[in-house]
């Protein structure tokens, strides 16, 4: 999987979980160990405003981790 193939795959996920990606600024991807994490930052700045998508790299298994 790649960066791009990643970040859309977890922008689809993230929307099926219930969030609206108008109030997040543009996801970053980073590539850890076989995982890639697909961090989405929300706009307002609060504390826990954000959340990520990990996606393994091989198997495409996913989580949502929520901001705390």
């Amino acid at each position: 999987m790649t960066e791009t193939e990643a970040v859309e795959v977890a922008r689809w996920l993230a929307v099926a979980a219930g969030h609206d990606l108008a109030r997040y600024a543009e996801p970053e991807a980073r590539l850890e160990g076989d995982e890639w994490f697909v961090l989405f930052r929300g706009v307002s700045g609060a504390p826990g405003d954000h959340f990520a998508i990990a996606l393994h790299h091989d198997t495409h298994a996913s989580r949502v981790v929520e901001g705390r």
